[in-house]
Order: structure tokens, then sequence, then C-alpha cells
């Protein structure tokens, strides 16, 4: 559920292979991923829910350097809901994350 006073903001992060045995999946940096689906899309009914896409830039994950990696370990996932309303909060339903190294 979005209403228009609301907003999602989905983040990621990996551990690419390359980073080697020493690197902690948790000193990796947070991604803004951008969304695929039109902003204009809201939910008008509370018990409305709709499909939102997101994708990483480039379609490839950005690793703590910032270069781009194809191959990575581990991935997370974190998602911000954002509202101006203290009352019309944004819910989620069903949500899932599919992420493919090359």
């Amino acid at each position: 559920y979005r209403p228009g006073t609301s907003t999602f903001y989905l983040y990621y992060r990996v551990l690419p292979v390359a980073a080697g045995e020493s690197a902690r999946f948790e000193d990796q940096a947070w991604r803004l991923m951008t969304q695929v689906t039109e902003d204009s899309v809201i939910c008008t009914k509370y018990d409305q829910f709709k499909e939102f896409q997101f994708k990483t830039p480039n379609n490839r994950a950005l690793d703590s350097t910032g270069d781009t990696t194809d191959k990575f370990k581990v991935f997370a996932i974190k998602l911000v809901l954002a509202s101006t309303s203290d009352v019309d909060l944004p819910r989620v339903m069903n949500f899932r994350a599919i992420a493919f190294d090359a």
C-alpha cells in the first residue's frame, strides 16, 4: 500500500567474490536502487497493494569501492518507507527480492 503522501526507498549491498576472505559484509556500503515502476503509481484504498520494481544502476551491483561487480557471495536489501503523513503510512505485503550474479 503506497498512498500519494509516501514513497519507497530500496537499498542493497553485496559482498563481492573478489573482496577476499578478510572482507566483512557489514563494511560494505548501502546503495540506492532505481525505481522502475512509475512514480505516479499510488494506492487509493488501504487494502490495495500494487507491485513496485527496482533495479541496480546499469543492472550491475556496486561494491564498496564504487566499481561494478559481476560476482557476489551475499546480498542484503533494506526497504525504507517514507511518508509526509503521520496517519496514512505505506505498508508492504509479499516482499520478494531476486538477485543474480553474472
